[in-house]
């Protein structure tokens, strides 16, 4: 969000009159007034331009508005994609990026003057952020690990590009736009990053002559100054200022800071790097230290009490003027706190939810998914008046919860039976919590100036009580335990006999218990107080040695496990075995080469030591008397045929021998 915000209009905003104090001081009355407000869906980019709201649509459309609301003008970006940012360049007009990767230049009157194209990857472009900088015509555009310099109006490119490994942070220009510094990352090294290196380098718009690129460590931010021939670096623990000489940096100045950057909640530097500034929790208050460079200084000053769960989102100007958005992660609410250092001034107020601030020399921004609003902030007149606050207490069905206790700051308040409480109070910046029994308490941040009425919303919470038990019906002495949602982990560690009462929003959940090796997980959805049994089957270790009748290992040996309904649990090679399994009846095949097959039954119910003994194949064969073969009937039919044969080729060879002898007497 701080590459969103604009520095410039935090001078002209700071300008309205506020109520003198020290360093911890009470706010003015402040309110906002709207200047002009536009309802719309599709809201993705707006400014202000000069007396104008220029608002672009996801849509593909930017349309500029006067001030009574009416349109002025609108253009639609076709065949170019939607766009992802506008911004202006006085004197020029309008600067678009879009989602295909174009550049378009807009004149003040909405007509499309030049486009260039970007050269990288779309994904790049929505995955953001958009980093620009303009002064004296020349534009700089830094996408992920790329930046593109160009020379306004032509958008032809005013020097050449620059690229690091990872993504760039931060990019300026100097006035006259000759110099530009940038910072980035430029690695993906797991170390380096968890070690915040930092590359930083300042060259020529025209061409790649730096006068100076390095990289540093634990680097949470740098500022350049106006020539860009100092930088002001902020590491974890201190700050120091460089001044450049030939590529090289000099240090000249060094000052530890009194709170480490791991507590910093935002950070950064003004424009010309005069000041840097980080916002920080002290107990229950926010607080802000701000370093002078130019004064070799360091303060602090108590922003509001808000405690440590606020996010924010902070800059600063070099005159000393800062301005701290700051977040309300339950409610959504939003507190703005405008800082004059130099004057001790500070003013705040409340705006109701919103998506993105931005700074114009007319006001604040206020850009959400459906409306933008122009406003800005004025002081109020009625100075000591109480202001009538009503509080109603509502379940998440709409019913009021009677007896719960609403606390504006210290003051404690029981709710009436309608869900109630209202009182007087002085104006000012109050801390606002609900609580109930059996509810999910909530707290607002706000600042009342004026007769209100706050609706807060309970959340009705239901006991769950988790038990894990063994299918014999004891308790493990302890087990993991884990209880999450989609989204997140609710609880998680070691339950003392491996049971767990919890409070919960009405939901779904899964409950996952652990006891050695044995997981049970189990979905439910909880939609009133309730106990959830889960049954372990627990494991039990099983030893299993195969031997020989000499007791001897087989290492050859190959072991199966079957269930109780035959199916394969395990397959196992070898002579020496440990298995962990649940209570129940198995059997157990085990076999070896050379050897025969054995079946076991084993009945777990603790632990179990099984030892198979296996037979070597013959031995397990009985002896027999060996009887003579007897022939087989088709073999002693063939002799017989052959015989037959023989005799009758014999007795007809004799026949032929008698008739010839025969004819020979004759």
């Amino acid at each position: 969000m701080r590459c969103q915000l604009a520095l410039l209009a935090v001078a002209t905003l700071l300008t309205l009159s506020a109520l003198t104090c020290t360093s911890q001081c009470t706010p003015n009355n402040w309110r906002l007034e709207s200047l002009l407000e536009v309802r719309a869906s599709g809201v993705v980019d707006a400014i202000v331009y000069g007396e104008y709201l220029v608002i672009a649509f996801s849509n593909s459309t930017i349309t500029c508005y006067n001030q009574e609301g009416h349109v002025k003008w609108r253009t639609v970006i076709s065949g170019r994609g939607a766009p992802l940012l506008v911004r202006e360049v006085e004197p020029q007009g309008l600067v678009v990026v879009t989602s295909e990767g174009w550049v378009g230049l807009l004149s003040p009157e909405g007509r499309e003057v030049n486009w260039s194209r970007l050269r990288l990857d779309k994904t790049i472009l929505r995955k953001g952020p958009v980093l620009t900088t303009y002064s004296s015509g020349i534009l700089v555009i830094a996408v992920g690990r790329h930046a593109f310099i160009f020379e306004l109006p032509s958008l032809i490119k005013a020097g050449p590009s620059e690229n690091v490994i990872n993504k760039f942070l931060k990019c300026t220009l100097n006035p006259d736009g000759s110099k530009v510094f940038m910072l980035g990352i430029n690695t993906f090294c797991h170390i380096c990053l968890e070690e915040d290196e930092r590359l930083i380098l300042i060259r020529s718009v025209k061409a790649r002559d730096y006068a100076i690129r390095v990289k540093l460590s634990r680097v949470k931010d740098v500022g350049a100054s106006r020539d860009m021939d100092r930088v002001s670096v902020a590491h974890w623990s201190r700050i120091v200022e460089y001044r450049i000489v030939s590529g090289k940096l000099i240090r000249e100045w060094n000052r530890s800071l009194p709170i480490e950057a791991k507590e910093w909640k935002s950070w950064g530097f003004s424009p010309n790097g005069r000041l840097f500034h980080f916002i920080y929790s002290d107990g229950e208050l926010l607080k802000v230290c701000v370093v002078d460079i130019d004064h070799r200084s360091v303060n602090s000053y108590s922003l509001i009490e808000g405690g440590p769960s606020l996010n924010v989102e902070s800059l600063i100007d070099d005159d000393g003027r800062m301005l701290a958005v700051v977040l309300d992660p339950v409610s959504r609410s939003a507190t703005l706190i405008l800082l004059d250092i130099s004057r001790r001034l500070r003013a705040l107020t409340s705006i109701d939810e919103f998506v993105r601030v931005k700074f114009s020399k007319r006001g604040l921004l206020v850009i959400g998914s459906r409306k933008v609003e122009l406003v800005r902030l004025v002081e109020s007149r009625s100075e000591s008046r109480l202001v009538h606050v009503i509080v109603r207490v509502v379940d998440d069905r709409g019913s009021p919860v009677v007896n719960a206790t609403v606390a504006l700051n210290s003051t404690l308040l029981p709710t009436s039976s309608e869900g109630m409480v209202e009182q007087l109070f002085e104006p000012g910046f109050y801390v606002i919590s609900a609580t109930a029994p059996h509810y999910k308490p909530v707290r607002l941040l706000r600042f009342l100036n004026s007769n209100t009425s706050i609706t807060i919303v309970l959340k009705r919470l239901y006991t769950l009580r988790i038990k894990g038990v063994y299918d014999n019906g004891s308790t493990p002495p302890i087990c993991s335990l884990k209880l999450y949602t989609d989204d997140h982990v609710l609880w998680s560690g070691m339950a003392v006999n491996c049971s767990l009462t919890y409070e919960v929003e009405g939901g779904n959940y899964t409950v996952e218990i652990m006891v050695g090796d044995d997981v049970v997980k189990r979905a439910y959805k909880v939609d009133d107080d309730c106990t959830l049994q889960l049954l372990l089957r627990g494991l039990f270790t099983a030893n299993i040695t195969v031997v020989d009748k000499d007791g001897r290992r087989v290492e050859s040996a190959f072991v199966t496990l079957l269930s109780e309904n035959r199916s394969k649990l395990l397959e196992l090679e070898g002579a020496q075995h440990v298995v962990k399994l649940p209570r129940g009846v198995y059997e157990v095949v085990v076999s070896a080469p050379g050897y025969g097959e054995e079946r076991v039954k084993l009945r777990i119910e603790d632990v179990r030591n099984l030892v198979v003994t296996l037979k070597k194949l013959e031995e397990r064969k009985e002896p027999s008397e060996k009887k003579p073969e007897e022939p087989l009937p088709i073999t002693s039919i063939a002799v017989a045929l052959i015989a037959t044969l023989i005799i009758l080729i014999l007795l007809a060879f004799y026949r032929f021998r008698v008739s010839r002898a025969s004819s020979s007497s004759r």
